[in-house]
């Protein structure tokens, strides 16, 4: 159907299915570049390295990435004396930690939860 056409009450069936098609086009379109594997080269700081592994269920503290870094158990680089990450690494890394101990993701998830409380706490939130 041709979008100069006149849209007709016949051909109105025609036209909503060819929307809703168009439509799911576009949904699948969407969910592929939310859901794509991260990149190699997208880089991270500290703390979005750290937001990342809180919102992928791992919460630590700065001294815990540092002790980690220090120890080379979880990859990064430094770049004039700052520690960046990498996305992708870092996601590899989580799957690694999953797999090695399948109790990871619920320790995680109270870790997490104790972290946000610990912060709420500090900042008067109940």
């Amino acid at each position: 159907m041709n979008n100069f056409e006149e849209l007709s009450f016949e051909k109105l069936p025609a036209a909503v299915s060819k929307i809703l098609l168009d439509l799911e086009d576009i949904r699948k379109l969407l969910l592929r570049k939310h859901t794509r594997e991260p990149t190699d080269n997208e880089i991270l700081s500290l703390e979005k390295a750290l937001a990342f592994l809180l919102d992928n269920g791992c919460a630590m503290s700065k001294s815990k990435i540092y002790k980690l870094t220090s120890k080379q158990r979880i990859p990064h680089a430094k770049l004039s004396n700052k520690l960046i990450f990498s996305k992708h690494e870092l996601a590899q890394w989580l799957e690694l930690q999953t797999a090695k101990n399948p109790n990871t993701q619920t320790e995680s998830i109270i870790n997490s939860a104790i972290i946000l409380s610990k912060k709420n706490y500090k900042h008067g939130k109940r």
